[in-house]
């Protein structure tokens, strides 16, 4: 196992152990913890391919508005 198996690893065991916690606030915790780390990286945009063929973007940036 490397060392991004054992980090997911215990980021499940975390989230499956906070059963009192609703699954909208464990998504508010892992944003929390995406935007800590496109501050570290200096990144605004991550992608990832889901098993169904989708993607999953999230996206960093200022709200647009319309004049």
């Amino acid at each position: 196992m490397n060392e991004h198996d054992l980090l997911l690893e215990d980021i499940y065991k975390v989230l499956d152990n906070t059963e009192t916690l609703r699954a909208e606030d464990k998504l508010a915790v892992m944003m929390v913890v995406c935007l800590s780390l496109f501050k570290e990286s200096g990144g605004d945009r991550i992608n990832m391919k889901v098993s169904d063929g989708r993607t999953l973007s999230l996206i960093l940036g200022l709200p647009v508005t319309a004049h």
